[in-house]
């Protein structure tokens, strides 16, 4: 995995090189091994082994799923994002949680409506994340998914939808980050 890991750090005039060494590693039956190479294709962007990565949506290895779905949004090809907003709908709350960061990465104000079918996740992590997503987005389309999750049961999620309509240029949760501030639990 190490070695895997170091040649996502390869200088440019060696990318080539490394990024041929490290596409075979995708299908190690080591999981350690597999996420390194994941990771380092994506910090490598490697649009050639884009397919491959996205088959590892799939993986048993829960961490090898996470770096997949993090590394398509690295190498930024937008044919990644059909792929992600499977992702979304699947049973595993780790996987939808990082599909929604990657497809916002990837596909900006693109990712709202699909990212909105989330609004009543059953996972608050999930739900809190999207709220983050929407958020980082910082434009006014992602107001109408963000005010309802500013009415979400979950504080988490509430005070990260206020932070997400702050950042969208909408003080309607003001009231949210108030209360955040009074709260002597919050640290």
């Amino acid at each position: 995995g190490a070695a895997a890991e170091a040649l996502g750090d390869a200088p440019p005039d060696r990318s080539e090189e490394a990024r041929a060494a490290l596409r075979p590693l995708v299908d190690d039956p080591i999981g350690a091994v597999r996420a390194a190479a994941i990771g380092s294709l994506g910090r490598l962007a490697d649009v050639e082994a884009l397919d491959d990565i996205i088959g590892r949506f799939e993986d048993l290895d829960p961490t090898v799923r996470q770096i997949a779905l993090m590394a398509v949004a690295e190498i930024g090809e937008a044919r990644a994002a059909p792929a992600l907003e499977r992702a979304l709908r699947r049973s595993e709350p780790d996987v939808r949680f990082q599909a929604v960061a990657s497809l916002a990465l990837l596909a900006g104000e693109g990712s709202i409506g699909p990212l909105s079918r989330l609004v009543s996740d059953d996972d608050p992590a999930v739900r809190a994340q999207l709220a983050d997503a929407l958020g980082s987005l910082e434009v006014p389309a992602a107001r109408p998914p963000l005010t309802k999750l500013l009415a979400d049961e979950e504080v988490a999620v509430r005070r990260a939808a206020a932070i997400g309509l702050a950042r969208c240029g909408d003080d309607s949760g003001a009231a949210e980050l108030v209360e955040a501030l009074n709260d002597k639990e919050r640290c």
